[in-house]
């Protein structure tokens, strides 16, 4: 990304102001987040759940915000809209919507919500050369750590891809 340094000049940016660059970066690259062809099977699985008998907190995802949820713990979840946003819901203030723009965060999402959901192994975004091993597995997605101790419910900082985007590797 480019960063927020952008100041608005009268006439030459009419479409957005100043503060709104970050946004502006973030809608040009969700657009390019899924084909047509991930956009439609993640809004068949949307509408699967809503129209389902199933009383979870993914069937409220998909009814409440029309998405699927992929990841959830004690303070929120991490949902997926069809068109390939990655957002926060906090379970006290469901009202407040948070999108994510973390690549690595949004890779750990997509990765652990698709060991519930194969179909969306698709929605993953594949390693460049840019990327960088992630240096708390060595590139085998599980934490050396959590191998140590024998816990996997622990989910290492790739998120289980074993490499980190070039935006955020150290």
């Amino acid at each position: 990304f480019l960063g927020p340094t952008f100041t608005y000049s009268p006439g030459l940016n009419d479409d957005f102001w100043a503060g709104d660059w970050e946004r502006f970066c973030l809608d040009r690259h969700r657009k390019k987040m899924v084909s047509d062809k991930q956009r439609r099977l993640i809004e068949k699985k949307i509408r699967d759940l809503v129209q389902s008998h199933e009383v979870s907190d993914s069937k409220k995802i998909a009814v409440d915000y029309n998405a699927l949820l992929l990841h959830s713990d004690m303070g929120g979840a991490y949902c997926l809209s069809s068109d390939g946003q990655i957002f926060s819901v906090s379970w006290d203030t469901p009202d407040s919507v948070r999108y994510e723009n973390d690549a690595r965060i949004r890779n750990l999402v997509l990765f652990q919500g698709s060991k519930k959901n194969p179909e969306l192994a698709t929605v993953i975004p594949q390693k460049t050369q840019l990327d960088k091993i992630c240096p708390h597995c060595n590139g085998t997605g599980v934490s050396t750590i959590t191998q140590e101790i024998n816990i996997d419910s622990i989910v290492c900082y790739c998120g289980g891809l074993g490499w980190i985007p070039y935006q955020e590797a150290p």
